[in-house]
């Protein structure tokens, strides 16, 4: 197993749902910087996947975003390959 990839992988599917809200508040890097203390250099770093995100900005994001993260949805690997890669 390719672990950075996964990192991204799984970084990238919990974020998603941080982006909807971002983009549905209108929110830019800056006002999101702004509402919750996130260095903009930083949320550019973590959407882009170039850093990894701690559980302290998950936190952060949460205030700045007015929102609970909720425990993921777990599928097996075998579940996640039929839903999102199967033709």
């Amino acid at each position: 197993m390719d672990l950075d990839y996964e990192a991204i992988m799984v970084q990238s599917r919990f974020l998603s749902p941080f982006m909807v809200v971002m983009e549905d508040k209108g929110y830019n890097y800056d006002h999101l910087a702004k509402k919750s203390g996130i260095k903009k250099k930083r949320l550019k770093e973590i959407f882009v996947m170039e850093k990894h995100i701690t559980i302290e900005e998950i936190a952060m994001l949460q205030e700045g975003l007015e929102v609970v993260a909720q425990p993921p949805f777990l599928l097996t690997k075998e579940a996640h390959e039929k839903q999102h890669y199967s033709g």
